[in-house]
């Protein structure tokens, strides 16, 4: 029987939706869910830290703030400072100065997390890169660690941010990051960031959570407010 042209059309497309492969269909599948308003409030706070301007490596800084110490050059990264100040801005407890010097302070903080103070202060360990990219998304503090096992050299963290990806570009890329380093990027992938330590990424690295209370949170100011 001869089928009209009109409906060959149709019979094509049907055909090739059925035989299309599934790992194309599960390219486009969603890994981690959509930003919640409270994972837009995370972002809009990671955006106002302007980790791209401060806790820059080359010099000694003031901790919080990120900016520089005057008369003190010297070359080094601050990553633990500003997960540190990022914690506290969202006031919640993250090993930092005065408890710890930031000498160091990047493998203090994964063994801190890691520990049963860590658990006490409300962190919790993160078994997978799509469960902490989905907290993330809804608004929770997520941090991605690395202890160095040679305690002499520095580890690696860096802060979560929200982002909606596939399952395809999690399992390329990790999920997203703000991260201050010898680079400060305020949003790029996981796996770059862990690149100046060989053997961290993947198999190494950690994930830790702790939810933000975030009725006790004052929005940041709108980033044109200084131009008014």
């Amino acid at each position: 029987m001869l089928v009209p042209p009109a409906n060959m059309t149709i019979l094509r497309t049907l055909l090739l939706t059925t035989l299309l492969p599934l790992s194309a269909h599960a390219a486009d599948k969603s890994c981690c869910g959509k930003i919640t308003p409270e994972g837009h409030r995370l972002t809009a706070a990671i955006d106002s830290f302007d980790v791209e301007h401060h806790w820059l490596s080359g010099s000694r800084i003031e901790w919080l703030s990120g900016d520089p110490l005057p008369n003190n050059p010297k070359g080094t990264t601050h990553c633990s400072a500003y997960t540190a100040a990022a914690a506290y801005r969202l006031q919640i407890y993250l090993l930092r100065p005065p408890d710890h010097g930031q000498y160091r302070l990047s493998n203090a903080q994964g063994h801190w997390l890691d520990s049963d103070e860590g658990r006490k202060a409300g962190w919790k360990a993160i078994s997978t890169p799509a469960e902490a990219q989905t907290l993330a998304n809804r608004g929770w503090l997520v941090l991605v660690t690395y202890i160095n096992p040679h305690e002499e050299n520095p580890g690696h963290l860096a802060v979560l941010r929200p982002a909606e990806k596939t399952e395809a570009q999690l399992a390329e890329e990790g999920p997203q990051v703000s991260q201050s380093g010898w680079t400060n990027r305020n949003d790029w992938p996981a796996a770059k960031s862990f690149t100046r330590h060989p053997g961290a990424w993947p198999s190494n690295i950690r994930y830790y959570a702790h939810v933000v209370d975030w009725s006790k949170i004052p929005a940041p100011p709108a980033a044109n407010a200084t131009n008014k």
